[in-house]
């Protein structure tokens, strides 16, 4: 994405945009936690221990990002946030006025 492109976005579009990219980095990592289960399942040495399953071999969630009171909290504060700029902003132009 070009400099340009990036400030012509909206903010939905860009966090449209920043969720795309972290599913596609997950796929990834999990077609590679996938190939390391593999070589370390088929090297397994002990006969009398079974492997560890591959979601606690690597864990990709992380319960944070996951639930969505975490994300609204993000939302909240973000709106918060602008608010607060906003109500700056329009104080600068009284007192400049």
């Amino acid at each position: 994405m070009s400099i340009s492109d990036f400030f012509l976005c909206s903010f939905q579009e860009l966090i449209i945009l920043i969720e795309v990219y972290r599913s596609k980095e997950k796929k990834q990592w999990e077609h590679t936690r996938m190939i390391a289960y593999c070589n370390m399942v088929s090297n397994w040495q002990n006969p009398k221990r079974r492997p560890p399953s591959l979601e606690r071999y690597m864990r990709l969630d992380v319960d944070r990002e996951t639930s969505e009171d975490y994300a609204e909290e993000r939302m909240k504060r973000l709106e918060e946030l602008q608010a607060m700029y906003v109500m700056k902003v329009q104080r600068k132009k009284e007192l400049l006025n």
